[in-house]
């Protein structure tokens, strides 16, 4: 398309030298692949996957990823416009060292674009959930991450508090073999 421009039109554009950058969603490798719980030193269970996120971001990028591409080309293509709408509006003549110049600004600015690169690092990779009845008490609950090979790091224990006739909720978060902040438990 430059290329007609460039010789069809009263100005040059950007020749197309950076590449039009987009970004790429990557999983990360699943270590923990459940949490073992135990009440009282007894073994009750382990935690069940009821919502994988990461699957259903990579299979929602894969559908959107056509617009994703459209987008970064359309956005190209618009600043290929501004910089011969510059030069058009500038009465730059065609093949001059201002209108070489414009161009390199514009290849330039071409060059700064970058893909969308943030990071879904603080998101969980599974949600997973475990239900357990418990009689009315305090009850001490370890969990404990586990691999595909075993066991992968340390214990980690709360005191629960548990109230007849009530739910009461633990949320952990175990990205890898330690556990990221403190248990929340939320009950009456």
């Amino acid at each position: 398309m430059c290329e007609i421009v460039n010789a069809v039109g009263q100005q040059t554009v950007p020749p197309n030298v950076a590449p039009v950058k987009v970004p790429q969603l990557i999983g990360q490798p699943d270590v923990v692949r459940t949490v073992m719980v135990n009440v009282g030193n007894q073994p009750v269970g382990s935690t069940s996957t009821v919502t994988d996120v990461t699957d259903l971001a990579l299979r929602q990028y894969q559908a959107i990823y056509p617009r994703v591409v459209a987008r970064a080309v359309a956005r190209r293509c618009l600043k290929k416009g501004v910089v011969y709408g510059a030069k058009q509006v500038s009465d730059v003549t065609k093949g001059s060292a201002v209108g070489l110049a414009v161009d390199l600004a514009g290849v330039a600015w071409e060059a700064t674009e970058s893909a969308d690169t943030r990071c879904w690092g603080l998101l969980p990779d599974k949600i997973q959930v475990l239900r357990v009845e418990l009689p009315e008490g305090q009850h001490r609950v370890d969990l404990m991450p586990v691999s595909g090979h075993g066991s992968l790091g340390q214990v980690s224990s709360v005191q629960v508090p548990i109230t007849d006739g009530r739910n009461t909720y633990l949320l952990a978060n175990f990205p890898g073999p330690m556990l990221v902040g403190q248990v929340l438990v939320g009950g009456p």
